[in-house]
């Protein structure tokens, strides 16, 4: 199992907001729907009247409760966004909190790999006894390029730092 760990800031709430309603429409009731639709034309608008009347503590703990209320949608976003890099991973937990000193967003994710482009290696990642004696370093030095560009591919609304993957067992 590998455990990513790093820091988001500069978050960009109209983006933000209009990815997530964008995520959110298609699983949402059809009736429901066509309002979301409407919404997401007047995302701009509204993101400013909440960043203009809520203070941001309250507008960073929603986000808070909303990406852990609803980390198994965004799970599968994640998953699909690796699957389109040729690797299939199991999300099994996906947290994300505020830092009240900086105010940035610390992601956590935990997951499997199930398969990879190189097929030979997925026996062994996925064999506990062979990952404990693997040397995963630069299997790790390899997905870190690759979860940076799915930060910046599929979430370019914020910024990333200190970046972290990690074998755990």
């Amino acid at each position: 199992m590998f455990q990513l760990k790093c820091n988001i800031y500069d978050l960009d709430y109209t983006e933000a907001f209009s990815f997530l309603l964008q995520k959110i429409t298609p699983h949402t009731d059809v009736m429901l729907q066509p309002f979301l639709k409407s919404i997401s034309l007047c995302a701009e608008e509204i993101t400013q009247a909440i960043t203009e009347t809520a203070s941001q503590n309250d507008i960073q703990n929603a986000i808070v409760y909303f990406v852990n209320e609803y980390h198994d949608k965004l799970s599968h976003t994640i998953e699909k966004a690796f699957l389109k890099k040729g690797f299939t991973i199991e999300i099994t937990t996906l947290t994300v909190s505020l830092e009240q000193n900086t105010g940035e967003f610390l992601f956590y994710m935990e997951f499997h790999i199930i398969s990879y482009p190189i097929k030979i290696l997925t026996p062994i990642l996925s064999d506990k006894l062979f990952s404990r004696l693997f040397h995963i370093k630069h299997f790790t030095d390899t997905l870190l390029p690759l979860a940076e560009n799915i930060f910046q591919t599929q979430y370019h609304f914020v910024k990333i730092k200190n970046l972290n993957i990690e074998v755990i067992q």
